[in-house]
């Protein structure tokens, strides 16, 4: 150590007692301070021993920094007027602070060698924000462009679902229509089942008015023919005996 260093850590009594509403004692292991805490924000003076900055990464507590006196510590959070980015614990024997809140700045700035350790850790902590606001803002930018050509996959995805939703419906427009088709045709052939004894008992006398109306002589089917239509269901077995009467020699 120089000998300004010396004579920052040897505390003189007088200078305990005329920060005596400031200092603070700790021992190996105390905390001083804790990550995100909003309480008790004031700047640090280390006066004499060592504290670690950590600061939890996932699941585990990583060592940021060691700190010895004659030093500074809790700067960011007076600088940012946030929660606490680290915490602070101490690693010697240990440890005397003087703890200065806001309004209590101007006594510890007015000791020279105290205002240049601070000025030095402010500069520091300004410098160090700007970078990390630098790093901050090269992320925010590859992020921004991922987001758009995300955005864009996104879009042309929508269009796609738009499209294969048309694509569907027009599917289901066009399987009720065959399903109707299929329905009226279902229908249809029950009411032909049910009305041809009917229908061809009918068209032997539809016929015969016909020709009474129109005085035609009719042409008599060939008898293969008859038993052909009938065989094959076309005509019903009134019509056939009935046209068989009148049938003309044919292939049997």
């Amino acid at each position: 150590m120089n000998r300004r260093t010396d004579r920052l850590v040897t505390i003189p009594e007088d200078e305990l007692q005329r920060f005596k509403p400031f200092v603070r004692y700790y021992a190996r292991g105390n905390v001083i301070m804790k990550e995100g805490q909003t309480s008790d924000m004031c700047l640090f003076l280390l006066r004499q021993g060592a504290v670690e900055v950590t600061k939890q990464m996932g699941t585990q507590q990583s060592v940021l920094d060691r700190i010895e006196a004659v030093d500074v510590f809790g700067e960011m959070a007076v600088i940012a007027q946030g929660p606490r980015s680290a915490a602070i614990t101490v690693v010697s024997e240990r440890a005397v602070v003087y703890a200065f809140d806001s309004a209590s700045l101007p006594v510890i700035l007015a000791n020279p060698d105290w205002q240049m350790v601070i000025l030095k850790r402010l500069i520091s902590a300004i410098h160090q924000r700007s970078e990390q606001q630098d790093r901050i803002q090269l992320q925010f930018e590859r992020l921004s462009d991922e987001f758009d050509r995300q955005q864009g996959k996104i879009q042309h995805l929508e269009i796609e679902r738009d499209n294969l939703r048309l694509l569907i419906e027009q599917h289901a427009i066009a399987l009720r229509e065959v399903l109707g088709m299929i329905q009226t045709l279902h229908n249809v052939t029950t009411l032909l089942e049910n009305l041809r004894p009917q229908f061809f008992d009918a068209v032997p006398r539809l016929i015969g008015a016909y020709q009474r109306d129109l005085k035609a002589e009719p042409i008599a089917p060939k008898r293969s023919d008859l038993e052909f239509f009938y065989r094959t269901s076309v005509i019903g077995e009134a019509l056939y005996e009935a046209a068989s009467l009148h049938a003309g020699p044919g292939k049997s």
